[in-house]
């Protein structure tokens, strides 16, 4: 429920009693809230990358963005099997990124701006494999194979507010966006 006063001012004629006049009000309010231990794993996502097929080299990146009054844990999987990569697997899979996430200036229980960070991973030997065509039992990488796909998923846990209340607004977020960038060779026909 809300209270308030509203005053309609500025040159009125002809209003008498029993007259109404309509409003639309929008109210942004804050939230007011305590939060228990948050473990938010996302969808598992299909990566599919079949025309780079002679991957030199590359790195990933995860940018995160908060504007919560909370701090957190953020980390990036990936693995060759959808069904391992799913969050309530308990399988060993690949871990990219595992990284802390800050909590931005907090004021009066409210975050008062955005905190913003960027992890730049350079890909290893082991994690370029899931850029390339696999190789067959002799070591060799043959020409007409295709790069199967592989499933990535990013986790976010936030450890909760301990009892304490915090206050957020419908703008307030925390944001995780991963991105690779990959180095390979196309074949142009004549020319590499």
């Amino acid at each position: 429920s809300a209270v308030g006063r509203i005053v309609v001012s500025g040159r009125v004629q002809n209003v008498q009693r029993g007259d109404t006049i309509r409003l639309n009000v929008e109210m942004r309010a804050p939230l007011r809230f305590t939060m228990d231990k948050l473990h938010a794993p996302d969808v598992v996502q299909k990566i599919e990358n079949s025309d780079a097929k002679d991957v030199q080299s590359g790195t990933l990146i995860l940018r995160v963005w908060n504007r919560l009054p909370v701090s957190g844990r953020a980390y990036l999987v990936m693995y060759r099997d959808n069904a391992r990569t799913q969050s309530e697997s308990g399988a060993d899979v690949d871990t990219v990124f595992n990284v802390d996430i800050p909590a931005p200036v907090i004021s009066n229980g409210r975050a008062v701006s955005t905190v913003f960070f960027e992890t730049v991973v350079e890909l290893n030997d082991h994690l370029l494999e899931y850029f390339r065509v696999p190789r067959d039992s002799n070591g060799i990488r043959p020409d007409n194979a295709q790069v199967p796909p592989f499933f990535v998923r990013t986790d976010l846990t936030l450890p909760g507010t301990n009892g304490d209340t915090l206050i957020a607004h419908a703008g307030d977020y925390i944001k995780i966006q991963p991105y690779a960038d990959i180095m390979y060779r196309v074949n142009t026909g004549d020319e590499e």
